[in-house]
C-alpha cells in the first residue's frame, strides 16, 4: 500500500461523507471474481484411469474445518479463609453466621 492509498483511507475531520477509493472497489471486484471461479470448481471430480472404477474424489477438496473442543481444565480449588479472617468476619457480620 502506498502512502497515497493509505491517505485515502483516513477520514477527514468534519467530512460529511466518505467515498470508497477506486482501488478498494477494484480489489473487492477481483476477490468476488476469484470466489466465483473457485465455486465453479468445487464439484469437479478426478476420473479414474480405469472407467470401471469409481472416480478418485474431488479435484480441489475443501479445507477441513478446525475441530476444536473445549479444553478440559480441573476445577479451581476451593479456598478456605484463614482462621483469623473467618473469626473477624463472624464478629463483623453476625447475621451471616446465623443464616449459614
Amino acid at each position: 500500500m502506498t502512502d497515497q492509498e493509505r491517505d485515502q483511507l483516513t477520514l477527514a475531520p468534519g467530512a460529511e461523507s466518505y467515498e470508497t477509493p477506486e482501488w478498494i472497489t477494484r480489489l473487492a471486484g477481483e476477490r468476488r471474481a476469484v470466489g466465483e471461479r473457485l465455486d465453479e470448481r468445487k464439484g469437479v471430480r478426478v476420473p479414474s484411469q480405469d472407467p470401471d472404477y469409481e472416480d478418485q474424489g474431488e479435484a480441489w477438496p475443501a479445507w477441513p474445518g478446525r475441530d476444536r473442543d473445549a479444553i478440559l481444565q480441573p476445577p479451581k480449588p476451593q479456598m478456605q479463609p484463614a482462621p483469623a479472617v473467618a473469626e473477624r468476619a463472624a464478629q463483623a457480620y453476625p447475621e451471616r453466621e446465623a443464616a449459614g
